[in-house]
């Protein structure tokens, strides 16, 4: 007899998965990193539940080993102190139960490879987190050059302020991007463009699962500000030159 199986995400499950989406999509395209993240989840005694499926976000995905070590060292962290987050924590435990280490991983470090022995690759210089804040040209028109800098200012505090929220008050909880953007850069990009594009933004976001927080008056979006913790390439992507 087939009984369904009714998932239930917590507040914590909808907040990691879409970061375990992109962190497992960049595992399946490196071999040293998915031996690395397997590794890690061989040492937990999660249970496996019936869990949902996450379309990864090329925008939350990793861009080099450096920062894809920062938010697995997160996510392990989050999910070690959220027990609650069993759905986050068994899409971890289906991935891991269907990976299949190679032979042989072949690593090229400065010229030399390595067999079986995943070390990090040297990477770029990792570019600084950036919150990006995207302004209907329209409404910015009537605003003056003071309110439009406080208005802006106040937007990506509350945002800053939910993600602080989501990490119970915690900075060291915070994602990686986002809390080296509190501590160290402070970095904001701002765009402007018509409320078509702003809709596009926020829909997107919403599918895609990628932290953002949008103002609006009157039903018309006045502007939207994307997480340090999303590439500064999605306004770019999105909105037309």
């Amino acid at each position: 007899m087939n009984r369904a199986h009714t998932i239930t995400t917590t507040t914590i499950d909808r907040w990691l998965l879409p970061h375990i989406g992109g962190t497992l999509a960049y595992a399946d395209q490196h071999p040293a990193f998915a031996w690395t993240l397997a590794t890690w989840l061989a040492e937990e005694s999660w249970s496996l539940t019936p869990t949902t499926e996450v379309t990864p976000s090329s925008y939350l995905m990793p861009a080099d080993s450096d920062q894809a070590e920062d938010i697995l060292d997160w996510l392990m962290n989050e999910l070690s102190t959220h027990p609650e987050a069993r759905i986050a924590r068994s899409l971890m435990v289906t991935w891991a139960n269907n990976y299949e280490s190679p032979q042989d991983l072949l690593i090229g470090v400065e010229g030399l490879a390595l067999t079986g022995f995943p070390l990090g690759l040297t990477s770029k210089k990792k570019q600084k987190s950036q919150l990006q804040i995207v302004v209907n040209q329209a409404w910015q028109k009537t605003q003056t050059f003071s309110k439009l800098a406080e208005q802006t200012h106040d937007l990506s505090q509350k945002l800053i302020a939910d993600e602080l929220r989501k990490a119970g008050g915690k900075i060291d909880s915070l994602h990686p991007d986002t809390a080296e953007w509190c501590m160290a850069t402070a970095q904001t990009k701002l765009y402007e463009t018509d409320h078509a594009d702003l809709k596009t933004l926020r829909a997107t976001a919403e599918t895609e699962g990628l932290h953002h927080l949008a103002e609006q008056f009157e039903g018309t979006i006045t502007m939207i500000a994307i997480s340090p913790n999303v590439k500064d390439t999605f306004v770019t992507d999105l909105v037309a030159d």
